[in-house]
């Protein structure tokens, strides 16, 4: 099964980086399959997939499902990475995780480990295109819109895919 996905970042920064990631087996970023785009100083957009181990490493790196076509761009202040991925059965309902951080040296360094960044957590399942926010929020229905200030919008394509939007509340 394969899930063609936008992940959009609204506002983000050209000092920053983006990421949006499966985790199979837990929540959190430790231990994802990552998507991950910045802008670098020369005005090019770079993406890359990585799986983020403990130590927080975003080493350009193979997934352990397919990622055959993946892009992004920046545009009026929208980061947006587009990707295909392949599927395996037991990731058609896994954990997500969406993060942002400061760039160092021009790439990825380590984001905070408080506040947003710990609350940008949650589900997605690729074949009903639903997804849920386990942290922030004040209320179960509070949760599934907004992660302290982030707001996640999925809509699905024609076949299987997801849209993702992070946006600044």
């Amino acid at each position: 099964m394969t899930a063609d996905i936008a992940f959009r970042k609204t506002g983000a920064s050209t000092t920053n980086w983006i990421a949006w990631a499966l985790n199979p087996t837990r929540q959190g970023m430790a231990g994802s399959q990552a998507l991950v785009a910045y802008r670098h100083s020369n005005g090019t957009v770079i993406v890359y997939t990585t799986q983020v181990d403990a130590s927080g490493s975003m080493q350009p790196a193979s997934l352990s499902f397919g990622v055959p076509n993946i892009s992004a761009e920046y545009t009026g202040g929208d980061m947006i990475i587009f990707a295909t991925l392949q599927l395996s059965a037991s990731l058609v309902t896994t954990n997500q995780v969406w993060q942002e951080g400061p760039l160092s040296g021009g790439s990825p360094g380590r984001h905070p480990t408080t506040g947003q960044n710990i609350q940008s957590v949650g589900t997605v399942n690729f074949v009903s295109g639903t997804a849920t926010s386990t942290g922030g929020g004040t209320s179960s229905k509070a949760r599934k819109r907004n992660v302290s200030g982030w707001s996640i919008n999925y809509a699905v394509f024609v076949g299987i895919g997801c849209l993702l939007d992070m946006n600044s509340a």
